[in-house]
């Protein structure tokens, strides 16, 4: 298969769903898919964009372990985990993650060895630092490689000078 369309009212993906899926190259996920199995998109060498628009409660590990011509993964609003290994294992061409606020935990490995240069995140420059001060496994966020995107402006990790006083008024 190379496209794959997941009907409305599915809540959940099973493990290793596409498992080795070599050829796969878009999938279409709808928002009622809450939870995802182990390894659901693991090995599909092929698939390049993922955009997970539901609220993700529960990831079990591995989800896109492996997509090694993934360059852009999209998580919904609501989405409160990243699973171990979620992008890991040789997705060494993720470069853009939309990360939603709403994310509370990173489990370990999460985004080990991915090229990431961009990160859009849906809350402040302050909720940004509060997220990655609180989880132990954001170590590969902390660099001043990637740009993120946050709505009320932009953050590069260890650049904290340059950021603009929130209040201050330019004279």
């Amino acid at each position: 298969i190379s496209d794959l369309e997941v009907k409305s009212g599915v809540v959940h993906l099973g493990a290793r769903t596409c498992y080795g899926a070599t050829g796969l190259k878009s999938i279409s996920i709808p928002k009622t898919v809450t939870s995802t199995g182990n390894g659901v998109f693991r090995g599909c060498t092929s698939l390049k964009y993922a955009n997970m628009p539901g609220a993700i409660t529960s990831m079990v590990d591995n989800l896109f372990y492996g997509c090694t011509a993934l360059e852009e993964v999209v998580l919904g609003e609501g989405t409160t985990v990243a699973g171990r290994n979620m992008v890991n294992g040789g997705c060494t061409s993720l470069k853009t993650l939309t990360l939603p606020g709403s994310v509370t935990l990173v489990n370990e490995t999460a985004f080990q060895g991915t090229a990431l240069t961009t990160i859009h995140y849906s809350s402040t420059i302050a909720n940004y630092k509060i997220f990655l001060a609180t989880n132990d496994y954001t170590e590969p966020l902390k660099t001043d490689t990637i740009s993120v995107e946050c709505t009320n402006g932009t953050y590069l990790y260890g650049h904290d000078s340059d950021l603009p006083v929130e209040g201050a008024t330019s004279g």
